[in-house]
């Protein structure tokens, strides 16, 4: 009956794990398909993309000059350029002049495919880069985890084997000895079987619980770094968008908005370095406090473990192997120095890393906070001077102010009709000849541009795949070295086995041995007993005979009294009872009798 219940458990803890086996394939591959089909919509996507841009390129020279276009265009353009004299004047730059031509000549430069998307598309093509990097580390994490899981796997299956064939050799060497002894070691081996199945089967289940969470917590993690990610790229957008703004504003308002920015940029990256660094320190944490709490759950389990096995050999030692008591301590204590020295070591190598994480991060920081400070007071410096030089400019020559400006306007406006004019006659004679320096000005700049991103994304992609080199060495190492401790506790676990089955060899030889001195002692008992009391049996039998004929002698004497008295004086008195007399010593010796063959019978049966 037992059997069948451990068979009937059995199988339903295999229909329930291939149960689960099949859910976890049918996420697994639903997983890969999602990630498949993104992975092929981003490229299309990124190739359309790539597609527009070239006919973008192309479309930058396919302006030719027509003399013979219409005077309504030419009068807007006219217009323009009188707008243009007035805003710029004597104070018009050859960068200035050029976008303020290419707004004339290139008015559908306005759509969306501008240089901000296309620096947008560079950055997300980066990001994606990364994912697809760090994805690929994942994978390789899970390959290595399914590898150490397989070689888990086979250990645990040699073992189960081992004790399979020990338990079955064990079981025929006790059958030849006896039939009884045969089928209980028989009937405690498929329970052993049974429940080292059974903690099998749980292990597993437990194990694929803890990769879930912690497939959960990467997740988590990603979800995390795409978000900071996204910030970081809007913030660069914006920065960018911003700076483009400002180069359009006037010189001196230039300028004040340049250190502004400049202030702003810094304390961004910053707050961005802080945020990184308060980052990078919780995951740190995070995972530190996870270690720490597995090392004591570890720890405290093999600590019971410990007390458990150490109580039981102390118990057993007392009795028999006070030599082996001693050398299992001493090993015990030497394990347990091992780990401790383990323990420190990991500790102060961690503590040092991030001792010399923190002392980089606040020099860096202190770098930064001195900069702004020297930055904030040469700005504040600035404008203090130029609030006093005005306010003493006014004092001197606040009296000629209206003059002064109705002068400087005049000849304002003198210029400005001279450069308009002169403007108009260059722009008739050597239009084309600056539309071509502009262009070809442009092209090299937008090359230089392109150049100067690509070398700083290169670089970027080089320090971020160095840095994952070297994060993928470092858990490899860490990998490693827990591997080898866990190697050491498995030998040393087998150790313990293989110890305590020795041991409970030696003990069960003893229990036997006592069992078979107690049974003996319990015999010789027995038949102590039995003889004390059929010898006692025979004394009362003996005792009641010479006490029977004791009596009946003396009744006999008695009765024969009795009789002669009753012959010569009463003898009609007394003869009844006479009679009576006889009668009742004749059933009380009969009784005697009786009672003796009984216990006779009962002796010999």
């Amino acid at each position: 009956r037992a059997r069948r219940e451990a068979e009937a458990r059995l199988r339903y803890l295999e229909i329930h794990c291939s149960k689960q086996a099949l859910a976890v394939t049918r996420v697994m591959r639903g997983h890969m398909g999602r990630n498949l089909f993104r992975l092929e919509r981003e490229i299309a996507e990124r190739e359309r993309q790539l597609a527009q841009f070239d006919e973008m390129k192309d479309d930058d020279f396919d302006y030719e000059f027509d003399p013979n276009e219409d005077d309504e265009d030419d009068t807007k353009v006219m217009e323009l350029i009188e707008t243009a004299v007035v805003d710029y004047g004597d104070d018009a730059t050859p960068r200035g002049v050029t976008q303020w031509y290419e707004k004339i000549i290139y008015p559908e430069r306005n759509h969306p495919w501008t240089k901000e998307s296309i620096w947008n598309d560079v950055h997300k093509a980066a990001c994606r880069r990364l994912q697809g990097a760090y994805r690929q580390h994942l994978a390789r994490m899970a390959l290595s985890h399914a590898r150490r899981s397989k070689r888990l796997r086979l250990a645990k299956n040699r073992t189960v084997s081992a004790r399979r064939i020990q338990g079955a050799y064990r079981a025929y060497k006790r059958g030849m000895a006896e039939e009884r002894r045969r089928v209980e070691t028989d009937l405690f081996n498929l329970r052993s079987i049974s429940v080292v199945r059974i903690q099998a089967l749980y292990r597993g289940f437990i194990h694929r619980i803890k990769v879930k969470r912690r497939r959960d917590k990467d997740e988590e993690l990603t979800r995390e770094r795409r978000r900071v990610a996204a910030v970081s790229i809007q913030a660069l957008g914006r920065g960018y968008v911003e700076r483009k703004l400002v180069m359009l504003r006037r010189k001196e308002w230039a300028e004040e908005r340049l250190i502004h920015n400049a202030a702003r940029v810094i304390q961004a990256r910053w707050r961005g370095i802080m945020a990184r660094g308060r980052i990078a320190r919780i995951r740190n944490d995070r995972k530190n406090f996870l270690l720490d709490q597995e090392r004591s759950a570890k720890n405290a389990r093999e600590a019971r473990v410990v007390i458990v096995q150490a109580a039981f050999r102390g118990h057993l030692g007392r009795e028999l192997f006070r030599e082996r008591l001693v050398e299992v301590s001493a090993q015990k204590r030497l394990d347990e120095v091992r780990k401790r020295r383990a323990a420190v070591m990991f500790q102060a190598l961690f503590r040092g890393y991030m001792y010399r994480n923190r002392r980089r991060v606040q020099a860096r920081a202190s770098r930064l906070h001195r900069a702004a400070n020297r930055l904030q007071k040469v700005y504040r410096g600035h404008m203090v001077r130029n609030d006093i030089s005005r306010q003493r400019f006014m004092a001197k020559f606040g009296h000629m102010s209206d003059a002064v400006t109705l002068v400087a306007n005049n000849y304002r406006m003198h210029v400005a009709r001279r450069s308009r004019h002169g403007m108009i006659e260059v722009m008739h004679q050597s239009g084309m000849a600056r539309f071509l320096q502009a262009v070809y000005r442009g092209h090299m700049a937008r090359e230089l541009f392109r150049s100067r991103v690509s070398a700083r994304y290169k670089i970027n992609c080089t320090c971020i795949l160095q840095r994952a080199y070297r994060i993928h060495v470092a858990r490899t190492l860490f990998n490693d070295l827990r591997q080898q401790g866990q190697e050491k506790a498995s030998a040393r676990l087998l150790q313990r086995v293989y110890r305590g089955h020795i041991g409970r060899g030696q003990v069960r030889e003893y229990l036997e041995k006592k069992e078979r001195e107690r049974k003996y002692a319990a015999a010789v008992q027995v038949q102590k007993v039995y003889r004390g009391h059929v010898g006692r049996n025979a004394g009362r039998t003996e005792r009641n005979k010479l006490k029977a004929q004791y009596n009946m002698g003396w009744l006999a004497t008695y009765t024969e009294q009795l009789e002669r008295v009753a012959d010569v004086e009463h003898w009609d008195l007394y003869r009844g009872s006479v009679v009576e007399i006889a009668h009742r010593v004749r059933d009380m010796y009969a009784t005697f009798e009786y009672e003796s063959m009984l216990k006779q019978l009962k002796r010999d049966g």
